[in-house]
């Protein structure tokens, strides 16, 4: 009974550690899903705005207004 007993609880204790790894690694891999979702989201958020302001200087170079039928 001693060595099942013992068995059990060494089996417990390996599935705990690897439980907590596994929990460790899904959320490291989520951070780095949302870090790297965030990233992209201002990079294409700032290159939107540059655009937006190349397209104003360029309106404001012909004099004309964005959105302006012409």
């Amino acid at each position: 009974m001693d060595t099942i007993a013992i068995l059990i609880a060494t089996g417990t204790i390996i599935a705990g550690t690897i439980g907590i790894g596994a929990i460790i690694i899904t959320t490291t891999i989520i951070t780095i899903m949302v870090t790297t979702t965030i990233m992209v989201i201002t990079i294409t958020s700032g290159r939107l705005n540059v655009n937006r302001a190349k397209s104003r200087e360029i309106h404001q170079a012909l004099g004309t207004a964005p959105g302006k039928i012409v």
